[in-house]
């Protein structure tokens, strides 16, 4: 028996893709070879259950086909708490780095400025931001077909993924009403 919950406890481990480490959101397994490019000033949100209490120093996102133009305004990484009613609140931040994702097939992880202490079974929102003029870039990440459908989809309880526009910087919160479904989100691994 006790065999069978161990292979249990495995099996759930790599359907969600967390390890002792580090989180992967959306999984790695996740299906398609997709790439995110939102739009400057979006707020591109890819939501996670802690696996367990932790605290986590960095997180890491990769460039694919795109890489970003000169130097953005803001280019930066955190991770939210989300609310009982969907609303999120920053909890962890990287500093804006106007290097960030400017070469192509190169993954970036940058520290957190404090870390990020997560809590078993909360749910959080991995998220990235970039505001710029220039060229915009393609991040690693998951697609899906761009229909009304699928941008209701990921937004059921318990969210997937989510996106807020118009953003100059990463805001302190954000609510649920404001929050909505976007078709592609960039992989997330938050160490």
């Amino acid at each position: 028996m006790a065999e069978l919950s161990q292979l249990r406890s495995q099996l759930m481990a790599a359907q969600l893709d967390y390890t002792d480490d580090v989180i992967c959101t959306p999984p790695r397994l996740e299906p398609g070879d997709g790439r995110e490019g939102a739009p400057s000033g979006a707020l591109i949100l890819s939501y996670f259950t802690a696996p367990k209490d932790k605290t986590y120093t960095s997180i890491a996102t990769a460039v694919r086909d795109a890489a970003a133009g000169a130097t953005p305004t803001v280019a930066r990484m955190g991770v939210y708490e989300v609310a009982a009613d969907g609303g999120i609140t920053l909890r962890a931040s990287t500093a804006h780095d106007a290097s960030l994702w400017s070469v192509l097939n190169t993954e970036y992880e940058r520290n957190f400025t404090l870390p990020f202490v997560a809590q078993r079974g909360q749910r959080y929102a991995a998220a990235k931001l970039i505001v710029t003029a220039a060229a915009l870039p393609s991040l690693q990440g998951v697609s899906i077909a761009p229909t009304a459908w699928s941008n209701v989809n990921v937004r059921y309880s318990p969210s997937a993924w989510g996106r807020v526009l118009s953003q100059t910087d990463l805001p302190a919160s954000v609510p649920v009403g404001s929050i909505v479904g976007i078709q592609s989100v960039p992989k997330f691994v938050i160490r």
